[in-house]
């Protein structure tokens, strides 16, 4: 290769790299991101549509759908016993802060 090639390559390195920027935008209430996992029957870190707030939810279970398919099919005696297992309940989801519904897990 001749000089020329190797100058203009040299040229090409040396030059000063130009960069540009982008303006980040401003995030309001409304792009805060509502929920950092899925909703399950365990507390998750959440934000607050309503005191905005990041906080860890309360969970309440209640009897529901899937609590009563097993209590229909235990025998007599046992049949009560779905209602003392919260994994067979469904998971109500609140702000420990101002009291909001956040969301409800639902077994079925």
């Amino acid at each position: 290769m001749n000089s020329s090639v190797y100058q203009s390559i040299l040229e090409a390195i040396m030059r000063p790299c130009v960069q540009t920027t982008k303006a980040l935008p401003i995030l309001d209430h409304a792009t805060i991101p509502t929920t950092v996992g899925p909703l399950g029957d365990s507390p998750v870190q959440i934000a607050c549509p309503n005191c905005h707030q990041i906080v860890l939810s309360k969970v309440d279970y209640s009897a529901g759908l899937l609590t009563y398919i097993f209590c229909g099919g235990l025998f007599f005696c046992c049949c009560l016993i779905p209602f003392c297992v919260d994994r067979l309940k469904d998971a109500k989801h609140t702000c420990p802060i101002c009291k909001t519904v956040l969301g409800v897990y639902k077994r079925l």
